[in-house]
């Protein structure tokens, strides 16, 4: 539980900071969705966003 806890407060962040125009709560749900392998809710539209949601989905996989 911890280390699902990390993940999706890591993935909030990153996705607070690298995508624009997302709220804390759609960051969570793109970070859970994406840890438990359904994908991204939520698409970026910059490339600093996408880069992170490339490596994040990589990860994730």
């Amino acid at each position: 539980m911890l280390l699902l806890g990390f993940a999706l407060l890591g993935g909030t962040l990153g996705h607070m900071l690298l995508a624009r125009d997302i709220t804390w709560y759609d960051a969570v749900l793109n970070s859970a969705f994406i840890a438990t392998g359904i994908g991204p809710y939520i698409s970026a539209d910059n490339i600093p966003g996408k880069v992170f949601f490339a490596l994040t989905l990589g990860a994730g996989s």
